[in-house]
């Protein structure tokens, strides 16, 4: 019997002009993109570096601000707080409050040694409410007596007491409420 031999090499054929210059310029380029990714690579961590240090710079100024800050707070709350008052006792003067300004030197001229008014709020209608703190019992009495006097003087009106109470030292508390009116008979 007759041996066949097989060829199992393909044969070579000639490469085309093109993929030769491929084969020589694709090594060389990468080559050069690599170091280009280096040097890229490289400069961003330059970058980043410098940022990070001027980012640490920044955020130590911020830290000494907000320290230096934090003693100022306390005075700014006190100033923000006198602004919003001054701003509340600007709308009350810009009302009418003749009647306030009327009544308190009425209520107050009873105020003495003896006996203490504590808090005392009067609206634009004259109506007033107070908290008396007296000292006795005879100074108490005459208290209400003196309001009973200006009662009929026509200077209140409608005078309310309530809520009398003893304090633990002995003094007397109570809370009244009443109207002022303008003396028609001055005014007249």
């Amino acid at each position: 019997m007759r041996k066949k031999s097989i060829n199992l090499l393909i044969e070579a054929t000639e490469e085309a002009g093109i993929y030769k210059k491929l084969k020589k310029i694709m090594p060389l380029a990468a080559g050069a993109l690599l170091i280009l990714f280096i040097i890229f690579y490289a400069g961003s961590l330059f970058y980043i570096r410098s940022n990070n240090r001027e980012y640490k710079l920044l955020q130590s100024e911020i830290k000494t601000s907000e320290k230096n800050i934090s003693k100022y707070q306390s005075t700014e709350g006190i100033y923000l707080a006198t602004f919003g008052i001054l701003d509340v006792v600007k709308k009350i003067l810009e009302k009418n409050t003749s009647v306030i300004a009327d009544s308190l030197p009425e209520i107050l001229s009873s105020n003495s040694e003896v006996f203490r008014i504590k808090t005392l709020t009067v609206d634009r209608q004259g109506q007033a409410v107070f908290n008396v703190t007296a000292f006795s019992l005879p100074v108490l009495e005459a208290f209400v007596d003196d309001l009973q006097t200006k009662e009929n003087e026509y200077v209140f009106s409608d005078i309310k007491a309530q809520g009398i109470l003893r304090e633990k030292d002995g003094s007397y508390t109570l809370n009244v409420s009443l109207k002022y009116k303008r003396n028609t008979a001055l005014s007249g």
